[in-house]
């Protein structure tokens, strides 16, 4: 199966062939088409509007994903809607069990904190060389408001239970 990949302006494009009112075939820009006599085209063949429709290709209505964080997505499946002469990409989605996005959360927190401290790791790694060298206050204060803060989102992420509770977390992570 395909992978989706961008098509380097930020947006998938696929296309369905569409034969009798059903979807026989996807197909992604930038990757070349061969038809059913063996005739190969370029990439560039996803441009020419009047050749997609022609040959009987739409661009698909692709489905908007949520937050990877906290849903699976299964395979997706294509319709095609005779009424508006579209089709529609669909994808069954889950929520992920509670357990493994607290464990994200964690790990995201854990890694936000480590990043703010790195800039004044120097600090700490002197005195801890130095003794006669002091933290500057500022560092101290600025350390210890991260910690805090680390603090604060961790004890929210353990008490979180529901997913709710988890997507409503993101914000306050990130």
């Amino acid at each position: 199966w395909w992978q989706r990949r961008d098509t380097g302006k930020g947006k998938i494009m696929l296309y369905a062939k569409v034969k009798a009112d059903q979807v026989i075939s996807i197909h992604q820009a930038g990757s070349s088409y061969t038809d059913e006599e063996g005739t190969r085209y370029p990439t560039t063949i996803w441009s020419i509007p009047d050749w997609l429709e022609k040959n009987g290709f739409l661009q698909i209505n692709l489905y908007t994903k949520k937050n990877e964080v906290f849903y699976r997505y299964g395979t997706p499946t294509y319709v095609y809607d005779k009424k508006n002469n579209a089709v529609d990409e669909t994808i069954k989605e889950t929520e992920k069990d509670v357990s493994e996005i607290k464990k994200y959360l964690k790990s995201s927190t854990l890694s936000q904190c480590e990043a703010t401290l790195e800039a004044t790791d120097f600090y700490i790694n002197r005195n801890s060389e130095d003794s006669s060298y002091a933290v500057p206050d500022d560092v101290t204060k600025h350390r210890k408001q991260v910690y805090g803060h680390f603090d604060e989102c961790t004890t929210a992420i353990n008490d979180a239970d529901t997913h709710a509770q988890c997507v409503a977390l993101m914000r306050q992570v990130s």
